[in-house]
């Protein structure tokens, strides 16, 4: 009954060796979080960018609707 309790929470070998092995992970989901941020922040200044010449367009036909 021992044996069982302790087998599965025993590290492997693999698992034993540290953090240091895992850090490539960590780099690699950092930058990949950074690629997503900009992505996004990217995307968010097109999408202002369309909707200021959308206004822009829409001031433009208030003022030729009124003149008329």
């Amino acid at each position: 009954m021992d044996l069982m309790a302790a087998g599965p929470l025993a590290p492997s070998s693999s698992e034993a060796d540290g953090p240091q092995d895992n850090l490539k992970f960590l780099f690699a989901v950092f930058f990949i979080t950074w690629i997503a941020f900009f992505a996004y922040i990217f995307f968010l200044s097109k999408r202002l960018s369309g909707m200021k010449r959308e206004i822009e367009e829409l001031r433009k036909s208030m003022v030729v609707s009124s003149q008329e």
